[in-house]
């Protein structure tokens, strides 16, 4: 008996020391009629599936007893035998008790490469992480509770040949890059702080707060007047009789406001050690404010949650006392900037910033707060506050902002970009030239004048325009980038830019610089022009479509480093803080994370972006992301236990279920459905009603709470959002799979009730002002797309539709010389051009990021007819020309390119034409976003 427990304890210890544990010993259960399976001498399982319906599946059991407890991860290796790329349901099977077992699942993509897959054990809403599907009646959703693990099941919905090798369970991702491993590994091991607590307490509950006055002696600065108001206005409101601000020591117990100047400026402290004497120090004015604000949080339990009546909770507490406690704190981070996108646009948004701006002093972002226009005002409301990091001109993308196209291109159009498919310059949906000397030259001039006018900012703004315009193809531009083209990668020719500016600066203000972008086609760094010392990088953090993804699983990982180490740290990283039906960015662990790799990566700046959204997960992620860049290494599960349970009072536990939720279908991209040309996130309705319910729980805890029952109501308002938002996309989804009139109808009816609701929500800032932006952009949407089901419909009545036109030939033209050398023709060898589908845009289709010009040749075989042919083009994104044998016989290409894209053509064929082979040939030309052939091409015979 002895000699078994000693046994046991040796396996428990090489369990918790183990970091892999291999799972070999599998039976498979294939039901007839699904195919086969073997192992084989290597190792490696070949399974056979064939769907005798609609999937095929197998069953791998675990005959002998393994526990989930302790690991994190699933692993193994899969890959395709018959060359295919299939997509998967993976699902796992577990048992916590006999009368509690449930089945989860992940979707997997199988390559033919053997890919390595790592998928969380736990409740993971993202890409790589297992779902709860199915289970007993008293099933623990929850896979991160542990238990026995009974079975793994592949499913196929076609029939494929698949092996599968190296099944474990691990703690670490096995799938990652050393770098990835590596950062993984220090996230883990790092220490966490307990948010809201002394660092040093030594004797709890010494002192009542109420024997306290506040000492400001006479002459106190701004700031210190400022700071001793809002401590005597909060202290006041918690033990219920006024705090005093006195201007000589009265009483026993004082409470000093003190500055003593030192580095790092931002730093504080606070000290109760006598029982007499409370101290507040800050080493610089802005500093103390932080020291009040803190230890009103740590030894009151105030909060300023979100900038809203409601958002504020003051508890009351007039038996409160004190500890006697030491406490120090700084910030991780040297610049956080709150980059609050749409509001200060509206012309009701006025009162409404300045709460924000507030709120955001309170919870420690120290860069001005955007788009107050009372600049006098708002200089008045930094210097009470201990002033701040102050706003460059034109902060986002700003390229034409600085040389207005208006104003230069008639007379300097090299200033522009250089079009090579149309071998013109252009300034319509393009950046600036990134290599014109005299453009150099201009912008030096303006940058001198900006340092004239504001000699407080270190920096010049640079930063290219947004989304997918187009960079300079001129010769001395395109000569700067490694690969010869800077479509899919701009970055040196942006740091080359960057690069003259900061030089040209320096002539006259040796001490300034340039900063600007890492974004997009910029965003990987550069191989051959490296940024020089003072040019300082915005990194735009993206975890490339799946918003849990970490930061160590991301390719951005590699980029934060090179960057980092290329401009020693002095980055700011620019993050984007949404997760809603509209903008599915970012989960809170992943946010979380991201500020524990800048910490690591030693990366110094935090530019937020997010949206006036108080409502559903924004709320969490904007106040999170605040605090996160004062201290990542917060205990991210005390941290956001504290924010529910304070924000939301006794509803706070069913609220933060409501947030788990919807973090989680929010995140999945099963639930992803299509609204026109994209798709995104929506709410099935089993887990609406399950929100539903959350919401209405938590209303009841506190209905004799106002405070708490406004902020419960506020969610209740979203999920009204949400809910109906998804009954939209359901109703879009639908239509566009089968377009006819009574589902564009429904698609429309919903859509109107959606935008009723936003309207509602807008003012009360429960959901952003964009949301009516992307409502107009579905409204749009639906009217072209119904409108070309309509010329379909008619085109029905005139012609027979005898063929759509696939697949093409496909080749991109980026140098224009397709006329020229005459591709359209017979002669033209076109044995080695991609093949390509129309109705399909060709970014869609491996030419990502491509602008210019892309040529279609197909060999189209008329069938005899007594009546004439035709070509119907559906879709041609943004202008076309057609020929035939060599000719051109019609097209669409003159007039405005936000029209042409969508609009149908239909080009008519020589009345004389054989029956037979002929070369058909197209020319499309794209200036920006997505091209091509998206829709149909159809082959159509007059009736």
């Amino acid at each position: 008996m002895k000699a078994g427990f000693i046994a046991f304890l040796y396996l428990t210890a090489a369990m918790l020391l183990a970091t892999n544990l291999p799972l070999d010993n599998f039976q498979v259960v294939t039901p007839p009629g699904h195919g086969s399976h073997e192992r084989r001498a290597d190792g490696v399982w070949a399974l056979h599936f064939t769907p005798p319906d609609k999937s095929a599946w197998k069953v791998l059991e675990l005959p002998e007893e393994v526990r989930l407890e302790g690991w994190k991860y699933l692993n193994f290796s899969a890959r395709s035998a018959d060359q295919a790329h299939h997509l998967l349901y993976f699902y796992l099977r577990r048992q916590l008790a006999a009368d509690n077992q449930a089945s989860f699942y992940s979707l997997i993509e199988v390559t033919p490469d053997w890919r390595d897959f790592s998928l969380e054990l736990g409740n993971s809403s993202r890409n790589g992480g297992f779902r709860f599907t199915k289970g007993s009646k008293n099933a623990d959703r929850n896979l991160s509770h542990g238990g026995q693990l009974l079975s793994l099941q592949p499913v196929a919905n076609e029939e494929a040949r698949l092996e599968f090798k190296q099944f474990s369970l691990s703690k670490a991702r096995l799938d990652l890059p050393a770098e990835g491993q590596q950062l993984a590994e220090k996230v883990a091991r790092h220490p966490r702080r307990q948010p809201y607590a002394f660092a040093k307490i030594i004797q709890a509950e010494a002192v009542p707060l109420s024997g306290f006055s506040i000492f400001l002696p006479e002459g106190a600065g701004a700031v210190q007047r400022f700071a001793a108001a809002e401590l005597s206005r909060y202290l006041t409101q918690v033990i219920g009789q006024e705090v005093q601000v006195q201007n000589a020591p009265a009483g026993d117990e004082i409470i000093h406001l003190e500055i003593q100047p030192a580095e790092p400026s931002e730093a504080f402290s606070s000290e109760l050690s006598d029982g007499r004497n409370l101290r507040l120090r800050g080493n610089s004015p802005r500093a103390l404010l932080y020291a009040v604000y803190d230890f009103l949080e740590k030894a009151c339990g105030v909060r300023f949650l979100a900038p809203t009546e409601y958002g504020e909770v003051v508890p009351q507490n007039p038996q409160l006392r004190l500890p006697l406690f030491q406490d120090a704190d700084q910030p991780r981070l040297t610049y956080r900037c709150p980059h609050y996108c749409s509001y200060g646009r509206n012309k009701d948004s006025a009162a409404h910033l300045w709460q924000m701006a507030d709120w955001c002093v309170k919870n420690r972002f120290n860069v001005e707060l955007e788009r107050i226009r009372d600049r006098e005002a708002i200089k008045d409301f930094y210097a009470q506050r201990g002033g701040c990091i102050w706003l460059m001109e034109h902060p986002g993308h700003n390229f034409h902002k600085l040389i207005p196209p208006k104003k230069y291109f008639s007379e300097h159009p090299e200033f522009f970009c250089f079009d090579r498919a149309t071998g013109q310059w252009r300034a319509e949906r393009a950046q600036l030239c990134t290599t014109n000397p005299e453009l150099i030259a201009e912008l030096g001039r303006l940058a001198r004048d900006y340092f004239q006018r504001h000699p407080e900012q270190q920096y010049f703004p640079l930063f290219q325009e947004d989304g997918a315009r187009l960079w300079c193809q001129c010769p001395p531009c395109l000569a700067l980038n490694p690969s010869g083209s800077n479509l899919a990668k701009a970055t040196e020719n942006n740091i080359n830019l960057a690069n003259l500016l900061c030089r040209e600066i320096r002539r006259t203000h040796p001490d300034k610089g340039v900063c600007t972008y890492a974004y997009g086609v910029t965003s990987s760094p550069p191989e051959n022009i490296l940024p020089q010392e003072g040019v300082r990088i915005m990194y735009c953090y993206s975890p490339g479509g799946d918003p849990g993804r970490q930061p160590w699983e991301s390719g951005a990982l590699s980029d934060l480093a090179t960057w980092s180490r290329l401009t020693r740290g002095d980055m700011i990283v620019y993050s984007y803080h949404y997760l809603s039906p509209r903008y599915a960015y970012i989960t809170d662990t992943a946010l979380t994370n991201i500020f524990r790799a800048m910490d690591l990566l030693d990366i110094k700046g935090s530019n937020q972006e997010s949206a006036e959204s108080w409502g559903g997960v924004d709320a969490y992620l904007l106040y999170a992301g605040a605090r996160l860049a004062w201290e990542p290494w917060l205990d991210e599960q005390a941290f956001k236990d504290d924010y529910f349970r304070k924000l939301y009072g006794a509803g706070g536990e069913q609220v933060q279920h409501f947030h788990e939720l919807l973090s989680a279908a929010l995140a999945d991209p099963t639930y992803r459905l299509r609204m026109g040309f994209n798709s995104y996130s929506s709410v099935p309705e089993d887990i609406g009603n399950e929100l539903t319910a959350c919401l209405e729980a938590a209303a009841a805890a506190v209905a004799a709470d106002a405070r708490a029952l406004a902020a419960v109501q506020a969610q209740q308002q979203y999920l009204s959002y949400v809910l109906q938002w998804s009954k939209l996309l359901r109703a879009g989804d639908q239509y566009y799979r089968r377009p006819d009139e009574a589902g564009y109808q429904q698609a429309k009816a919903d859509l109107q009730a959606l935008q009723q609701i936003i309207s509602n929500l807008t003012k009360p800032r429960i959901v952003s002002v964009y949301t009516r932006r992307i409502c107009d952009a579905f409204s749009s949407g639906l009217e072209n797309s119904w409108r070309q089901e309509r010329a379909l419909q008619q085109l029905g009545e005139k012609f027979t539709i005898l063929q759509t036109l696939n697949p093409w030939k496909f080749r991109i033209d980026p140098e224009n010389v397709g006329e020229k050398e005459k591709w359209f023709g017979a002669a033209w060898d076109d044995s080695a051009w991609d093949i390509i589908e129309s109705g399909k845009f060709w970014e869609d289709q491996g030419f990502d990021q491509y602008d210019g010009a892309g040529w279609y040749r197909l060999e189209l075989d008329l069938p005899a007819s007594n009546q004439p042919l035709g070509l119907y083009f559906a879709g041609a994104d943004e202008r076309a020309w057609v020929y035939l044998n060599g000719e051109y016989i019609g097209g669409q290409h003159e007039g405005e390119a936000g029209i042409l894209w969508q609009q149908p053509f239909t080009v008519m064929l020589p009345q004389d034409i054989k029956p037979g082979k002929h070369l058909l040939s197209v020319r499309v030309v794209d200036s920006g976003g997505k091209g091509g052939l998206w829709d149909n091409v159809l082959l159509i015979r007059q009736k």
